[in-house]
């Protein structure tokens, strides 16, 4: 996973005066065939975890139960997790990790069944020295899933993410 992960962790290990438009266009394009470990709630009795391989690939199909994990920050703010590798964290995550598809995460999360109203952001490498964060609806419009209307704002106690502020 580090390895398909390797030139977005160098750009996430940069000092952030010396991101270029194109650096950052270039981690946008890198983040579209990013895979991601996620942390996960997994019901052990829709799947054995003990018994698959360090490597070995699962179907998250109608007959495994799992949730992905959400979190909250200090301003009640609903967070995902994500993770480009296998980083030292300040904080003990919850549930398994699982490594999921950058693309194949933003289908999940387009799901209506998940209860989504909430979510700010996917939060790249939370609680690590190299994080990021990334709006959910523009996840979302990353890979084609939504069109966000970006409109003109300058109320400063406004909290849309569509809003150019």
């Amino acid at each position: 996973m580090e390895e398909a992960n390797k030139r977005i962790n160098q750009i996430l290990a940069m000092d952030e005066e010396d991101y270029t438009d194109e650096i950052i266009e270039e981690f946008v394009q890198e983040l579209k065939g990013a895979k991601f470990l996620i942390p996960m709630e997994v019901d052990e009795e829709s799947i054995d975890l003990d018994s698959l391989g360090e490597d070995e690939e699962i179907e998250l199909g109608d007959d495994v139960e799992f949730a992905i994990i959400k979190m909250e920050d200090e301003d009640g703010n609903e967070f995902i997790p994500v993770f480009t590798g296998d980083f030292e964290t300040e904080i003990d995550l919850p549930g398994t990790g699982l490594v999921m598809d950058a693309e194949d995460l933003a289908l999940l999360l387009f799901d209506e069944e998940l209860d989504n109203e909430k979510m700010d952001s996917i939060y790249i490498n939370p609680f690590t020295d190299y994080p990021a964060e990334m709006g959910f609806y523009n996840y979302l419009e990353l890979f084609d899933l939504i069109e966000i209307e970006e409109v003109e704002c300058d109320d400063p106690d406004c909290d849309d993410p569509s809003h150019l502020h």
